[in-house]
């Protein structure tokens, strides 16, 4: 039996799919096509923390995952898992989404890792099985605060350059205005988390 690799990552974008698909690409997955698996961890397996996935294969190929999974102004994605003394084991995947500004990268990490926490106990219970350990990964991701002002930022200055009553500073104002706008539609305006437990190397689908 292969190895399974837990690796992780975050990214912003100017949209939801952009911003996972930079923090995928953040992981080392990105370059594949993922297919989600529930949580179930075979007895032969191996279980290694890598951070960034090494080369699993050729661009396009198959990767079967384990995936938790955020995407938001303000995330958190954490994956807990555990084994008992036969091998079994379990992943379950914890997220947070949303929270205000007072609640800092470390406190949403741990509040992910609290809820994968309890669905790991659950999961063992619910199968009468005996952890032997625990371990777990949690990342966090927020949109760069310049960001989701930006738009009051653009609005302030149009109205500072129209009201100095010359011809010249308001166009130079409704300029800058469009220029804002523009500019506000590039900005990355949504984060994601993810931590993914991939198993065992990519493999082609046609």
């Amino acid at each position: 039996m292969g190895a399974i690799r837990v690796v992780s990552g975050t990214g912003t974008g100017p949209t939801t799919t952009a911003a996972y698909d930079a923090a995928l690409l953040s992981a080392g997955v990105g370059n594949y096509n993922l297919v989600s698996v529930s949580s179930v961890v075979p007895p032969g397996a191996t279980v290694e923390v890598d951070g960034t996935a090494p080369d699993l294969g050729a661009a396009g190929d198959r990767l079967t995952v384990v995936q938790a999974r955020a995407v938001g102004d303000r995330v958190a994605a954490a994956l807990s898992w555990a084994r008992g003394d036969d091998g079994r084991g379990l992943f379950y995947e914890g997220t947070v989404q949303g929270p205000g500004p007072e609640v800092d990268d470390e406190e949403l990490r741990e509040r992910a890792l609290r809820e994968a926490e309890r669905g790991l106990t659950a999961g063992f219970d619910r199968r009468d099985w005996t952890p032997a350990g625990r371990s777990s990964v949690a990342v966090a991701e927020s949109v760069p605060a310049s960001d989701t002002d930006a738009g009051g930022q653009a609005d302030a200055g149009a109205d500072t350059e129209t009201d100095t009553g010359t011809d010249v500073d308001a166009d130079t104002g409704a300029d800058t205005d469009v220029d804002a706008d523009a500019d506000a539609g590039e900005r990355d305006r949504h984060a994601a988390a993810v931590v993914l437990a991939v198993y065992g190397d990519g493999t082609a689908l046609v």
